[in-house]
């Protein structure tokens, strides 16, 4: 098991553009290989850090949609939208 540090923090909506953060805590977490091999290779895929996906996943689990990367809005608005066009 390896360990994972994150910077959680008051992000811009633009998760991607990290530099601004002005305030953050340190959250260490444990995450069995298994799974940080799948996380990473998922955020390969998304050109995300770690902690920019991490960011993300968090304010997806909350409900923070303002501070899901502009992506990730971008495909729920597209889902809905497919909803209510009945596809």
């Amino acid at each position: 098991m390896q360990r994972l540090i994150l910077f959680c923090a008051s992000i811009p909506s633009d998760i991607q553009n990290l530099s601004s953060v002005m305030e953050s805590r340190r959250l260490t977490i444990r995450v069995p290989d298994p799974l940080l091999s799948q996380l990473q290779s998922y955020l390969d895929q998304q050109g995300l850090t770690v902690t920019e996906g991490v960011l993300a996943a968090i304010a997806s689990y909350v409900g923070d949609n303002e501070r899901l990367p502009l992506v990730e809005r971008v495909s729920r608005i597209e889902q809905r939208l497919a909803k209510l066009e009945g596809k």
